[in-house]
């Protein structure tokens, strides 16, 4: 292909895209494992440009460019030469990196630029690629954060493992992935035409990392194929949608349903994010491309082709994220959680792979992860009081609704009784019936309402609270624990905070190998 020459979407540059499909079809899961979100990084996509005023990308679209029109405007227009397909450029990056509850991204934390390559009327030049990837060269810390991934879900026509002599890109892919930055590529969906494994351009060059469409319980019928691409969900894929997509309420907040290469690329995008916040450090682009794709490799699930009679990997994100995050103290079983099973697992490994100072850690750490956070701590600092409250009333409308002020009212309520000194019961008061709770279960180290001082066992010295704090409502009289004044409530909580920020290292590692469950189905407004 001559440099510079211009390529319509129906021709040889296009969009790696399917047909929109019915709002009956599932959704693949595109949440984040709690925890981790890809904050603190910037996803550049290139494509047709973005609804930036969708609520889903609230707060963290940061610019971009329009190289089609040369302006700084980037809007997702209604494109006559892609029909049905436009949208395309907000769907995807709706999957990298949505922020709405409902139908999160895989990075929903993450910082988005947009840079707009096709035109009005669905077409572009390879130029216009070409200058946005050096416009990222030149911008990886313009923003308050560094550009660490870029997606490109467009392609030319090509079925290979290299790229074509006329691979026009390969000088800036290469300059990317020296500064650290991963880029996730379309695979191309033309297996139909071609017949044999091979890829798309710019998805066969070797500074990217090729996405290829998973569907059930297998490559989808159109998705080109590479032993050293990896598959990721990309069959009826939920994503936001500019309103010319949806129900013309003169907002942007609709939702469409689409299936292509393109939509499994923004998932690889948003995966690498999550990789590189779970690895750490203070400077995000100091991981490697090449290390994030080998650690996607790694820890793929491995899947037979009747097609084309090859083996190839499926993206298994959690895994992923397992094998590179810092371990977690007394998960001696290594699932991402500290319980009971690690207990199992030391006492059968006793000898052999396990000392006695191992349970000992076992122990600290599964007494800290007992004590969950408690719903209504929204800013997560382990306590629930007014700081939840500002936190709500400022993300009431994007993040909360009316019911999480209920939820974190009911809790501002139940924190202050529980934390009564002696109340075993939980009913806000210190009478005879605690001391019940207390004898029955006298010596137990997994029944602990009467664990009064957090010691994972119940023995005289939590008699002892108890007393004490009996002799203090005897004092009052006959009307037993008064309420607690907001003042009390106050204080209380400044306690149960001190305790609770103990534990709030450990809950976030435990939280962040938790992954969503599938999309909602049915395309809605958010």
């Amino acid at each position: 292909m001559p440099y510079g020459r211009r390529e319509t979407c129906s021709t040889h540059l296009c969009l790696i895209l399917g047909v929109a499909v019915c709002a009956s079809h599932g959704a693949h899961s595109t949440g984040a494992p709690l925890g981790l979100s890809g904050a603190g990084q910037t996803l550049v996509v290139i494509d047709s440009g973005l609804a930036y005023n969708h609520p889903a990308f609230a707060g963290r679209y940061v610019g971009g460019w329009d190289f089609a029109e040369n302006d700084a405007d980037p809007y997702d227009e209604k494109s006559v030469g892609l029909g049905d397909r436009g949208s395309h450029g907000t769907h995807v990056t709706g999957v990298a990196a949505s922020g709405s509850l409902t139908n999160p991204g895989v990075a929903p934390g993450a910082d988005i630029v947009s840079l707009r390559v096709f035109d009005d009327q669905g077409a572009v030049y390879f130029s216009w690629v070409e200058k946005a990837l050096r416009w990222v060269r030149d911008n990886l810390h313009t923003y308050r954060n560094p550009i660490t991934t870029v997606n490109l879900s467009i392609g030319s026509s090509w079925n290979a493992n290299s790229p074509p002599q006329w691979g026009m890109l390969e000088d800036e892919l290469a300059d990317l992935r020296k500064a650290g930055v991963f880029v996730a590529a379309s695979a191309g969906n033309e297996f139909a035409s071609f017949g044999v494994a091979g890829l798309n351009y710019p998805s066969s060059s070797p500074s990217v990392t090729a996405a290829m469409a998973w569907q059930t319980s297998g490559l989808a019928n159109y998705s080109q194929r590479s032993q050293q691409a990896i598959a990721a969900p990309g069959a009826h894929i939920l994503g936001p949608a500019p309103d010319y997509m949806g129900n013309g309420n003169g907002l942007d907040d609709d939702w469409a349903y689409k299936s292509g290469t393109s939509m499994a690329a923004p998932y690889v995008a948003g995966a690498s994010m999550l990789i590189r916040e779970a690895m750490g450090g203070s400077d995000p682009l100091s991981v490697t491309p090449a290390h994030i794709y080998d650690t996607l490799r790694s820890t793929a699930d491995p899947f037979f082709d009747p097609a084309t009679q090859k083996t190839y990997q499926h993206i298994n994100l959690e895994a992923a994220i397992q094998s590179v995050a810092a371990p977690i103290a007394g998960d001696l079983n290594h699932d991402g959680f500290v319980d009971a099973a690690d207990y199992t697992a030391w006492r059968d490994g006793l000898g052999v792979r396990y000392t006695q100072g191992d349970l000992d850690v076992w122990r600290s750490a599964f007494s800290a992860a007992a004590y969950e956070a408690v719903p209504g701590d929204f800013n997560r600092d382990g306590s629930v009081d007014a700081a939840d409250y500002t936190t709500w009333r400022d993300g009431l409308g994007t993040k909360y609704s009316q019911q999480d002020y209920q939820v974190w009212k009911n809790a501002f309520a139940g924190s202050a009784v529980a934390a009564l000194p002696g109340d075993f019961n939980g009913d806000g008061a210190i009478n005879a019936a605690d001391y019940t709770v207390w004898r029955d279960t006298l010596g137990s180290t997994t029944q602990l309402n009467a664990d009064a001082n957090r010691d994972r066992r119940i023995d005289g010295s939590d008699l002892a609270v108890w007393r004490a704090a009996m002799q203090g409502a005897a004092a009052l009289g006959p009307s037993s624990v008064p309420e607690p004044s907001a003042v009390t409530i106050a204080g209380l909580l400044l306690v149960l905070a001190a305790a609770r920020r103990s534990r709030s290292r450990l809950r976030a590692s435990r939280s962040r190998l938790r992954v969503n469950g599938d999309l909602p189905r049915g395309a809605r407004q958010a």
